[in-house]
């Protein structure tokens, strides 16, 4: 036997047997619902959506080419101050002297004041400020 057209609805999970609930909610959404957008108003939107998401995209496409650009830049300089000074240190450590002190010397007369060498199995810092310790231990293993 089937269920006449008029019954009302079974009881859901929560034990609700209100059979209206989807007819409110249609009524709220019917309510909601503009009217028909003229020809004009529909192409005007559509423009200005399409502009907004070209703006949108555009400008993540730059800040994301300007943001790795800037990184690595960034990097370049640092290797590139690391190599010229290790290559100061260097020369001056290919004398042989006695301890770091003339290597440690010329890199402070180039303005450089974070001073860490290992030479012949002596740490030697430049100030007391910056030690062995400060080094990162993946550098210490290299």
């Amino acid at each position: 036997m089937t269920d006449p057209v008029g019954a009302t609805a079974a009881p859901d999970a929560s034990g609700d047997t209100d059979p209206t609930r989807l007819q409110r909610w249609a009524d709220r959404l019917a309510a909601l619902r503009m009217g028909r957008l003229g020809l004009r108003t529909r192409v005007l939107l559509m423009f200005s959506l399409g502009s907004l998401l070209l703006a949108v995209f555009l400008s993540g496409a730059a800040y994301s080419f300007t943001r790795s650009s800037l990184v690595a830049q960034r990097d370049q300089v640092g290797v590139e101050g690391a190599t010229r000074n290790a290559t100061l240190a260097s020369a001056e450590l290919a004398a042989r002297p006695v301890d770091a002190s003339p290597a440690i010397n010329q890199l402070q007369a180039q303005g450089i004041e974070q001073i860490v060498i290992r030479y012949q199995d002596t740490w030697r810092a430049g100030s007391p400020l910056f030690t062995q310790n400060d080094v990162p231990a993946s550098l210490v293993s290299r």
